[in-house]
């Protein structure tokens, strides 16, 4: 590959993409060493809840760029003083950097991770047991077993959080990294001499029981054709009161006392939704016509009603939008999908319209589709929320379409904000026999490890 420019390397980084770790393994970092040392310090990430931490590729890529003494002392000086709560996702990364570097020898990293540990900030504890096992394996995840089934035995967790859910997700974690019977051996044997570790593996079985009831319950309202988990809501008297001033249901008494619009309308029942969809067609207000459409962006409206088309057409932009996100749930309409091409085929196209084509996809429509996505270069940001949006409508067609979808998935691929998102790209150029060997070889060295994993399995042998 050619070297990248450093607003090159900067798209690159922000969106983990391989070819940051590809120009440090052939170019090194020299000129980037900033932007690295940012990108440490700071989550960078669109959606690391999402994507995951990048604390393991960004240390590949401080590695490959030799510099880990440069890095270190500012990993460590920033996770010694950033607060959990005000920047979690940034604290997290630090802790597992840390652990990297601990992993490979630096005893200074070690006990840096030990001490930021035995600070207990909650929620740090999750994170910082994710470090320690990093930094030391099986001997490290006994560390911390013993010190939460200490926590556990003399109740001092955090009286809000969930005991027994934070030792069956560190039960689960380390057999994921060292092997079920490994961990679940060591266990046994420490449990044998400390009344602690007795402790931490009754919280996991608790845990596990808990997980198998939830299963259990899922299963038999499947069988029985009932919703499930079965709430208690308020009804749609409720929602046409909380629009007047409010996008949030206010309902004490209730399993959900707070509720957002969206959320109610997944599971509100037929009954009440079609009384709020009857409502919203005769609604003038703008405040209140957009809070009832926000009901019906998790949950299909009963028709598609000429009134909703018309304010997708000529509505005030806001109001637009939202028509539009409600349409895009609706079933197989031709009128939706007369609807795209009209607002696809204007001067200046409307990229919002491209979700009308979930489920009005024909193969032909993809030229159309590809004329309308911005066009931007391969170091050009633009607007992360506005580019996610568009990433997430192609991936709603992607499943229907065929190899004629290529140019939206490469551009999926060039310029989704989200590492997941840009998976689901790769995945389904895989599916389809399409994917280009320069794609693949890239996503070998990606941020996210699923997308490493589909590139392993797609290349030729």
């Amino acid at each position: 590959m050619a070297p990248l420019t450093q607003e090159q390397f900067r798209d690159a980084l922000r969106k983990g993409k391989g070819r940051a770790l590809l120009h440090v393994r052939d170019f090194g970092g020299g000129g980037f060493e900033e932007d690295i040392l940012h990108a440490c310090e700071e989550s960078v990430a669109y959606d690391t809840q999402i994507e995951g931490l990048r604390s393991d590729w960004m240390y590949e890529i401080v590695t490959a760029a030799g510099l880990g003494e440069m890095v270190k002392p500012r990993v460590l000086a920033a996770l010694g003083r950033v607060a959990t709560m005000e920047r979690y996702w940034d604290f997290a990364q630090l802790y597992c950097l840390a652990a990297a570097f601990a992993r490979d020898g630096h005893d200074d990293a070690r006990e840096a991770v030990y001490r930021k540990f035995e600070d207990n900030e909650s929620p740090g504890v999750w994170y910082g047991s994710v470090a320690i096992m990093i930094a030391d394996g099986l001997a490290g995840f006994l560390y911390v077993a013993n010190v939460l089934g200490n926590r556990v035995a003399n109740n001092l967790d955090d009286p809000d959080g969930d005991a027994a859910a934070d030792c069956g997700g560190l039960f689960d974690e380390a057999c994921e990294r060292m092997g079920v019977e490994t961990v679940t051996n060591a266990l046994a044997a420490a449990a044998k001499e400390n009344a602690n570790y007795r402790v931490f593996r009754d919280a996991v079985q608790e845990h596990e029981d808990t997980i198998r009831k939830y299963k259990e319950e899922r299963e038999e309202a499947k069988r029985q054709g009932k919703r499930w988990p079965s709430r208690k809501i308020p009804g749609a008297a409720v929602v046409l009161q909380t629009i007047e001033t409010s996008e949030t249901i206010e309902a004490p008494g209730y399993d959900y006392p707070r509720m957002a619009l969206p959320g109610w309308g997944r599971i509100a029942s037929e009954q009440d939704v079609q009384t709020v969809f009857e409502h919203m067609l005769t609604e003038h207000r703008p405040e209140q016509l957009l809070r009832l459409l926000r009901v019906f962006y998790s949950r299909a409206m009963p028709r598609v009603d000429d009134r909703i088309l018309q304010l997708a057409r000529t509505g005030p932009a806001e109001v637009r939008d939202s028509c539009l996100r409600a349409l895009d749930r609706t079933g197989k309409d031709e009128r939706v999908r007369q609807l795209a091409y009209e607002l696809l085929s204007q001067n200046s196209p409307l990229p919002e319209a491209i979700g009308l084509f979930r489920n009005n996809y024909e193969p032909q429509d993809h030229v159309l589709i590809e004329s309308s996505l911005p066009r931007l270069g391969d170091d050009e940001q633009g607007d992360d929320e506005f580019i996610n949006g568009i990433v997430i409508d192609l991936n709603k067609i992607a499943d229907k379409a065929g190899p004629e979808f290529f140019n939206c998935l490469r551009w999926m691929y060039e310029h989704a904000p989200c590492a997941h998102c840009r998976e689901s790209a790769v995945r389904r150029m895989v599916d389809l026999q399409i994917a280009p060997q320069d794609i693949l070889h890239e996503c070998l060295a990606d941020c996210y490890e699923d997308t490493r994993k589909l590139a392993t399995a797609a290349r030729p042998s």
